[in-house]
């Protein structure tokens, strides 16, 4: 289960259970890609 965490100048995206990182946005559209991304659940 994935979770986008804010950082700065971006966010990223979390496995919740894990830690790991699977994805780093970054730019004006950094939160909408996340978003998507956490809801998709990848």
């Amino acid at each position: 289960m994935p979770i986008k965490v804010k950082i700065p100048g971006g966010w990223k995206v979390v496995d919740k259970r894990t830690g790991r990182v699977l994805h780093t946005y970054r730019g004006h559209n950094a939160k909408s890609k996340a978003v998507k991304v956490v809801r998709k659940g990848y």
